[in-house]
Order: structure tokens, then C-alpha cells, then sequence
């Protein structure tokens, strides 16, 4: 079972980091202008965090909780860049911030998204596995709960 990894770590673990890094963008940035607003980059990290952290401690609850970093990470990217595009920063750090914020959340979404791509069917007929290429086995696993799986694909 090979798992998607970028410089030896997995998707929950880059999620980890770039949390972290968001967090401490918002605390820094409103260290340096006092404004409340400075700290929304720390909202956005800890949803980060506390995803990635479901994620390494309840590996069942993977696929939830990347979805979550994912939404979390496209909605902070929305944010950031119409911020920055329609001018209602209201100083040039504020700016800066917002584009900074942006970046590691664009870099984030990227990241999951080949994630995704990596673990994808090879065929109609094959089950997606998020962020880990398997080859097919016989192998069944024991699950306590019921198996419902809706899937969508946008092969062609």
C-alpha cells in the first residue's frame, strides 16, 4: 500500500504544517498591527489542525476530515485572493497577510488534490482510496460498521 507523500510526509501530516504556519501568520501579523481581523489566519489553522489531527489519530475518519482541510483550504483561498483582488484590505500588511495566507492554502489544495489523483481508480469497477494507491487483492477487511460508499468520478 503506497501512500501519497510529498518530501517523506503524508497529506495529514502537510495538513498538520500548514496549519501551524497559518497560525502562526495570524498570531505574528496581529503581533505586529493589534488589529483582531490579523487573526483570521489562525481560524483557518486551527480547522486545519484539528482535521489533520482526526485524521493521524482515527485513520477511519480520513476521508472525512480531509474534506474538511480541503473546504477549509479552497474557502481561504476564495477569501485571501478576493481580498487582495477588490482592495478591501485596508493596509499593506493586511494585504501581505492575505496573500501569504493564500499561498500556503493554495499550496495546501494543490497538494490534496494530487493526493487524490494518486489514489483514484484505474477503473470503473475499483473503489477510491484517498491519498493511497493500492493494487487489488482478494484481502476482505472486517468492518464493525456497514459498507456504503457513494463515489463520483470525473474521468471521461
Amino acid at each position: 500500500m503506497a501512500r501519497y507523500k510529498v518530501f517523506n510526509l503524508t497529506i495529514p501530516q502537510i495538513t498538520l504544517l500548514a496549519g501551524l504556519k497559518m497560525s502562526v501568520l495570524g498570531m505574528v501579523f496581529f503581533g505586529l498591527t493589534d488589529y483582531i481581523t490579523a487573526l483570521f489566519p489562525v481560524l483557518f489553522g486551527v480547522i486545519l489542525v484539528a482535521s489533520a489531527g482526526v485524521s493521524i489519530r482515527k485513520p477511519e475518519k480520513n476521508a472525512l476530515a480531509m474534506h474538511i482541510a480541503v473546504l477549509t483550504s479552497v474557502l481561504c483561498s476564495i477569501l485571501g485572493i478576493s481580498t487582495a483582488m477588490f482592495g478591501t484590505w485596508t493596509t499593506v500588511t493586511s494585504l501581505i497577510e492575505q496573500l501569504l495566507m493564500s499561498g500556503i492554502a493554495l499550496v495546501h489544495l494543490t497538494l490534496c488534490i494530487n493526493s487524490f489523483y494518486f489514489g483514484r481508480s484505474q477503473s470503473p469497477g475499483d473503489s477510491q482510496v484517498c491519498g493511497i494507491n493500492t493494487e487489488l487483492t482478494d484481502d476482505k477487511m472486517n468492518s464493525p460498521v456497514p459498507a456504503s460508499v457513494v463515489a463520483l468520478t470525473f474521468d471521461q
